[in-house]
């Protein structure tokens, strides 16, 4: 396994247990999650920050089925790729993941993309990216004129056909 991805995976701020727990703790109701998966100081190859985000994704994937409950709702994550990340901009963000989590269902709106504001594509147009990234039913999205233009969107398929049951 990739050092970043393992580092990623096993980082306590990525526990979504934990961050559920803490949210149960807390006042707030709901907590949208921006995980990235480097400090801003720090660098790694493009590829592999990239698998890094897909791979925390699926793990907060895997990791929600158990946790949810009725009072307890987990968005569906989705990994964000910053255009300036893979033309190795130095001040880019790097790679990050998005998810929503709530304690109350009135107050659960995570952040998505209509269709209207996507436009779906089959490759990044960067083989190494596109053998790496854009497997086993991920789908891949650039906002169109939003407030994320400029950046991509990997997706993964949904389990029950809803994000708060995937």
């Amino acid at each position: 396994m990739l050092e970043l991805v393992k580092t990623t995976l096993l980082n306590p701020l990525n526990d979504l247990e934990a961050n559920i727990r803490s949210l149960e703790l807390s006042n707030d109701r709901e907590w949208h999650i921006d995980r990235h998966v480097l400090d801003v100081d720090e660098h790694a190859p493009v590829l592999e920050a990239c698998i890094a985000a897909t791979e925390l994704a699926r793990m907060w994937i895997q990791r929600a089925r158990a946790l949810r409950t009725p009072t307890r709702l987990i968005s569906h994550p989705y990994v964000i790729v910053d255009d300036t990340w893979i033309t190795q901009d130095p001040e880019s963000p790097s790679p990050h993941v998005y998810i929503c989590i709530s304690r109350d269902p009135a107050h659960f709106i995570p952040a998505e993309h209509s269709p209207s504001e996507m436009e779906e594509y089959s490759s990044f147009g960067i083989n190494i990216l596109d053998e790496a990234l854009l497997i086993q039913g991920r789908r891949l999205f650039r906002p169109v004129e939003t407030w994320d233009s400029g950046c991509w969107l990997i997706t993964f398929p949904l389990v029950a056909g809803r994000p708060d049951q995937g």
